[in-house]
């Protein structure tokens, strides 16, 4: 396993995880995770199907507390605390480190009530008019829903719904975006429009993204980690680096094998570094 992790250390970073394990039923789905993500960057986690992306991004914010299965090892710290301790508050983590869903998942409630939601759960004492506004100025929606705002947000177009989730999430002033999958079920159109997004919100938020596509990774982020699964079926992180050398000088033959297409099936983590 090997990390680069250039000037995201702990002495930058918003968000890391330190030793990261996630288990369903007691059977390790992904180990041994040590990562930290920056504000200004996008840090693209890549990998198979299976290797624990999204496992690992459910741990950040304390989603498996919601899955009876799960069990979460080692430790996530948001802005140097744990938030796994017991005296933290599993919701306003999810507040200070949102994600977005690969399905667009707005609520059955209008475009206004979709955005203002999330001031509303946090009693936060806000001008909603104005946080309306602007979450949906920020997600680049505005101009498309200004007149239709108490529309239900269920009559929006895929891309558009994608778009309203993403303003939603920042409408409670987060810290970190993790992002699943965002663009799988968009087409290619609206798939730049949430790129564009992506990049344009980089500077005010740590986002962290898992996505299948190697192409995108290299287009929108700042660094990459490279996951695969182990012969136990258990994922784990074998690169970490920034992504200009995870692309064109990556350690490890595996990382270069998946990035160039020329994985075969038999790809694992018995491969040796390069």
């Amino acid at each position: 396993m090997t990390h680069d992790v250039g000037s995201t250390n702990e002495r930058t970073a918003i968000l890391s995880a330190e030793d990261l394990g996630v288990a369903y039923d007691d059977i390790p789905a992904v180990s041994n995770v040590t990562v930290a993500f920056a504000r200004g960057e996008v840090t693209a986690l890549i990998g198979p199907a299976g290797s624990g992306k999204t496992s690992v991004l459910r741990a950040l914010n304390r989603l498996h507390d919601l899955t009876p299965t799960a069990r979460v090892h080692g430790s996530v710290r948001l802005h140097g605390k744990d938030v796994y301790d017991t005296d933290v508050d599993a919701f306003e983590v999810r507040r200070r480190v949102g994600m977005v869903f690969e399905t667009p998942a707005p609520f059955p409630m209008s475009i206004y009530d979709n955005v203002a939601w999330g001031a509303r759960m946090h009693a936060r004492t806000l001008d909603l008019d104005a946080v309306v506004e602007q979450g949906l100025e920020r997600a680049g929606l505005w101009d498309e829903v200004k007149d239709k705002l108490r529309q239900s947000a269920l009559r929006l177009s895929a891309g558009q719904q994608q778009r309203l989730c993403i303003a939603r999430t920042i409408a409670v002033d987060p810290d970190v975006i993790l992002m699943d999958e965002v663009t799988a079920p968009l087409d290619p159109i609206s798939t730049g429009k949430v790129e564009e997004l992506i990049l344009r919100l980089r500077q005010d938020y740590a986002i962290v993204l898992a996505t299948h596509n190697v192409q995108q990774a290299g287009r929108l982020s700042d660094r990459v980690t490279f996951f695969l699964v182990d012969d136990n079926r258990t994922g784990r992180l074998i690169e970490w680096a920034e992504t200009d050398s995870m692309f064109f000088a990556p350690r490890d033959a595996r990382t270069e094998a998946y990035i160039s297409g020329r994985a075969g099936s038999d790809l694992s983590t018995r491969g040796r570094t390069g």
